[in-house]
């Protein structure tokens, strides 16, 4: 429009005519069964929040299922985690505990600090001690009947490396309900299949045979798709020029 009106005008509006080329491009909101969309599909609580995890794709049962699992592999994390905490709270406070031993003070010459790292050693809270005095008598109270400290498991490399596996883990498909459920289900077909006849298990094996053809199909079926659609979005990338 701008060359059109100063060509009318006497001036040469077509020297400063461009040409622009359009490319098509689509927005791939999340890639399927990534951990990103798993993710987003297990937050999701509306409508909208899931068509922009899905893009308005179908929901898969592989989605769901690990969906499902998130939260289940988030509160494991959150538990180990708080053992982690737990236990490492324990190491300290047998660490300062074995600190005031080892100054060799008389029980009457402990103050009320070194008292309160002496009971938190032996698993007391800090609500249970009281005041000095208190303190003070429950330290002698351990000390008379020879009661032993809290006995724990320290927190090691193999506890962390667990802890970091965890956290950063894929969901495998066999570790959802539906992994569980199937693994069951095998394990029942493997116990039925002993008591099998010949006539029957040849007709399971005409079953497992179509199972696996229609599988193979399904495959073939999505990689074509794929494929398709990257040629279509590639011709029309080629296809939307326009002249301005």
């Amino acid at each position: 429009m701008s060359c059109h009106f100063l060509s009318t005008n006497g001036y040469d509006g077509l020297a400063l005519r461009v040409e622009i080329k359009k490319t098509k491009q689509s927005t791939n909101i999340t890639v399927p069964i990534a951990d990103e969309r798993i993710k987003l599909i297990a937050e999701a609580k509306s409508h909208g929040q899931l068509f922009h995890a899905t893009g308005g794709s179908h929901l898969t049962s592989d989605n769901f299922f690990k969906a499902m699992e998130v939260p289940v592999q988030a509160k494991k994390v959150k538990q180990l985690e708080e053992e982690k905490k737990k236990r490492l709270q324990l190491e300290k406070n047998e660490a300062e505990g074995k600190e005031v031993l080892a100054m060799n003070k008389e029980t009457e010459q402990l103050n009320a600090t070194e008292l309160e790292k002496l009971l938190l050693w032996h698993n007391f809270t800090k609500k249970e001690m009281g005041n000095k005095k208190e303190k003070l008598a429950k330290w002698k109270t351990i000390l008379s009947s020879n009661q032993p400290p809290l006995l724990f498991q320290r927190w090691g490399p193999a506890d962390e490396d667990k802890l970091k596996k965890l956290k950063e883990s894929e969901i495998n498909l066999n570790e959802t309900a539906l992994g569980r459920q199937k693994e069951i289900e095998l394990k029942k077909m493997g116990a039925v299949m002993k008591h099998l006849n010949f006539h029957e298990l040849d007709e399971i094996e005409e079953k497992m045979r179509a199972a696996r053809e229609a599988k193979m199909n399904d495959m073939k079926a999505q990689k074509k798709s794929h494929v398709d659609k990257y040629d279509e979005e590639q011709q029309n990338g080629k296809n939307d020029i326009a002249l301005v």
